[in-house]
């Protein structure tokens, strides 16, 4: 691995590599927008060693070295290039067969340095000097009252970001938490682009809210939303990293996690993974375990029982979970339901605060029915309500129409904002490519063919047992297109590829410069060892086993080993998901994103948003969109403006989402739902759970009894 004390350096070092060499080089410096005009260029050792003095002074040969020995820098000829700059070429030279034409049509692209808060950047805590720190406990003692409490809190706030590799918070994190401690507003917006830290602060000020609910002898709950299982799943994992801790110091809070796949008792299998969620201090699998008739988890390798973690359906309905992770659909189930051995409406009447993550997820009809849950609960309790995305557009007023409150009433929490009068220092560089594909071509064969070669990188590093393993996600929207490309891969690794790209055809082997070939990433003696592979089996068998899928409709056993091997970079070289991995969820080494079909850049900015976040792949990330023989997305390639549209963290997102409160079918559905709520509340059988309504009569005194309702919840809605 890189040692942590350069990688500043050696992350600057790369990313001026390709900007100030690489670029003008490739492009033959026309642009930005940039076009590939010399796909076969290579930078000599003393001009990126001269670059690398500037930046690095006496450390420009250590770097060179370090970034050579990860695989970052890639030897060409007589040359080098960096991996990213190298695969964006190869990926635009995309052929089945060298004498052919590429696939691609007039390969663009364009690159930006966007803002990451570094580890340098969070220097920020209560206990040092300086204006914002002195804010920051002025605000704490006000929030608390208790100045023994504000050192407790501290104190875990502490040890929480050491375990995330940071002694503080940054500008952006601090001034939004100082906010929401000392704010009266009922409704806030967190905006920042991706992997900045937004987590970071609704989780710390979720904590203060209840340790204050404690001292105050009341019981206040927190709910979180997320639109995807994959982002509930790790926000539990972050979560009971945080109580973890938090018990330490004496305050122990409990946690549910509910959705479709939370099991009920009898479905409790001791020793069984518990979705996929990893030990926040030791990285073994937590599995079920029982504790004194307890449902609840333990780490199966340093055995550390985490009880404070309800793992059943009923044991939330026996213990009340303190914070619950949830989404939007088993909300609405919850509510209408007035089981005890569940979560019920009864837990809904406790809750303080509602954090709705991902909030640009919900648009059109999806939000108009999640506006309808928002009055409901507004009605039986009053949360505060956190509204948090990387992509908003217009965010008070779509949290206006969202929550159904007065714009006065709503607190924005800006990144660019909050951030305007702090330099940060931390950067994520973007390179962005823009692939027509070739009318005579399928994209999907296209696709293929680009995880056979990132596939493949994967390997070579693996087998060369370099620093750093590059792994890439492939996102397809639809599931068998998704499953047609799954399919035409295994069939490309079965028929020999990448052979030819490695020992060439007819007994000519091509330069590493010529963009078909991919032998310049493996050592002679691993290029010796492929060879006889192929010489023996006809394939690379085991490139099969790197690539796999990622949809709704993949198990949940299999989805949560996929999960796992992102987290870790092992095992794992390319994903090819739908939208399940768009959002929010941190992968250390993903660091190639490539998107079938024009989307919109919010989006983009979601899904491009997955890579570069870590100091694992020096916070580098190319994103390649490539077109899907269809004329309106050629079209958007020529748009002048799409450079702008597409930016990865632009200061606003232009336009609005669309919330339909307004919809007829939504507000009728939101009377029953408001009417079914008010019985749950009352005892009365709702039927969300238990046995099922068996009879004509039971199901006319049902309606009678929603109908009765209904007159008394209309103003909820």
């Amino acid at each position: 691995m890189i040692p942590h004390n350069v990688i500043p350096q050696v992350q600057n070092a790369y990313h001026n590599l390709i900007l100030n060499l690489e670029v003008p080089e490739i492009s033959k410096g026309l642009g930005p927008p940039y076009s590939i005009r010399n796909p076969e260029y290579e930078i000599p050792k003393e001009k990126i060693i001269r670059l690398f003095e500037r930046h690095t002074g006496t450390k420009a040969e250590e770097v060179f070295n370090i970034l050579t020995r990860a695989g970052f820098l890639v030897k060409i000829k007589n040359g080098y290039r960096s991996l990213h700059m190298d695969v964006l070429v190869r990926s635009a030279m995309i052929r089945t067969y060298w004498p052919y034409e590429p696939y691609i049509l007039s390969p663009r692209f364009n690159v930006y340095l966007t803002p990451l808060p570094s580890k340098e950047d969070r220097t920020i805590k209560p206990s040092t000097t300086g204006n914002l720190s002195e804010r920051l406990l002025k605000a704490l003692n006000a929030f608390f009252g208790d100045s023994n409490l504000v050192k407790i809190f501290i104190e875990i706030m502490k040890d929480y970001l050491y375990t995330h590799g940071t002694w503080g918070l940054d500008a952006f994190q601090v001034r939004s938490l100082i906010n929401l401690l000392l704010s009266e507003k009922r409704v806030h917006v967190i905006t920042a682009p991706t992997g900045t830290g937004k987590t970071i602060i609704f989780s710390l000020y979720l904590l203060a809210k209840l340790m204050r609910s404690r001292l105050k002898n009341k019981h206040e709950r927190v709910v979180l939303v997320y639109p995807r299982k994959v982002l509930s799943v790790d926000q539990a994992g972050r979560l009971i990293r945080l109580l973890e801790i938090s018990r330490k110091h004496g305050y122990v809070f409990t946690l549910g996690l509910r959705d479709g796949t939370t099991p009920k008792d009898k479905e409790f299998v001791i020793g069984r993974i518990y979705r996929g969620i990893k030990c926040p201090f030791c990285k073994g699998d937590l599995v079920n375990h029982r504790v004194k008739n307890t449902n609840t988890v333990k780490c199966r390798n340093c055995e550390r029982i985490y009880d404070f973690v309800c793992a059943t359906r009923e044991e939330m309905g026996r213990r009340r979970p303190d914070i619950l992770v949830t989404n939007m659909w088993a909300l609405e189930a919850r509510l209408v339901d007035s089981a005890i051995k569940d979560i019920n409406v009864h837990f809904f009447s406790e809750t303080g605060l509602l954090i709705i993550d991902e909030a640009h997820e919900y648009h059109g009809l999806s939000a108009g029915l999640i506006s309808v849950l928002l009055k409901i609960i507004s009605k039986i309790s009053s949360p505060t309500i956190i509204l948090s995305s990387a992509t908003i557009p217009s965010p008070v007023d779509f949290a206006s129409k969202l929550v159904g409150t007065n714009i006065q009433d709503i607190q924005h929490h800006d990144f660019f904002e909050y951030s305007k009068d702090s330099e940060i220092r931390g950067k994520r560089l973007v390179i962005l490519g823009l692939y027509d594909i070739n009318p005579k071509y399928s994209w999907s064969t296209y696709t293929q063919l680009w995880a056979v070669m990132m596939a493949f990188i994967y390997y070579s590093y693996m087998l060369d047992n370099r620093d750093f393993k590059p792994q890439s996600i492939v996102f397809v929207n639809n599931i068998k297109e998704l499953r047609r490309i799954a399919r035409g891969y295994e069939e490309n690794i079965s028929l020999g590829e990448p052979r030819d790209h490695l020992f060439g055809h007819e007994g000519y082997r091509p330069p590493p410069t010529d963009g078909f070939m991919y032998y310049h990433y493996l050592t002679s003696q691993t290029l010796n060892l492929i060879r006889h592979k192929f010489d023996l089996e006809g394939n690379l068998p085991e490139l099969r086993e790197l690539v796999d899928e990622m949809h709704s409709q993949v198990p949940s056993d299999k989805r949560s080993r996929v999960i796992s091997a992102l987290k870790s970079g092992k095992d794992l070289a390319v994903v090819l998901s739908t939208s399940s991995l768009e959002l929010g969820v941190d992968y250390d080494n993903v660091s190639f994103i490539l998107n079938s079909g024009v989307e919109s850049p919010i989006v983009m900015a979601q899904r491009i948003g997955r890579g570069g976040r870590n100091d694992n792949c020096l916070k580098t990330v190319l994103g390649i969109i490539v077109t899907r023989n269809i004329p309106q997305e050629a079209f958007v390639l020529y748009d002048l403006s799409v450079w702008d549209k597409l930016n990865p963290a632009p200061k606003k997102f232009e336009g609005t989402l669309p919330v339909a409160t307004g919809n007829p079918q939504i507000i009728k559905r939101g009377y029953l739902t408001a009417a079914m709520v008010k019985m749950a509340k009352m005892g009365e059988k709702t039927y969300a759970s238990g046995l099922g309504i068996s009879t004509n009569n039971l199901l006319k005194q049902y309606l009678n009894a929603i109908a009765s309702k209904i007159p008394k919840v209309v103003e909820w809605i």
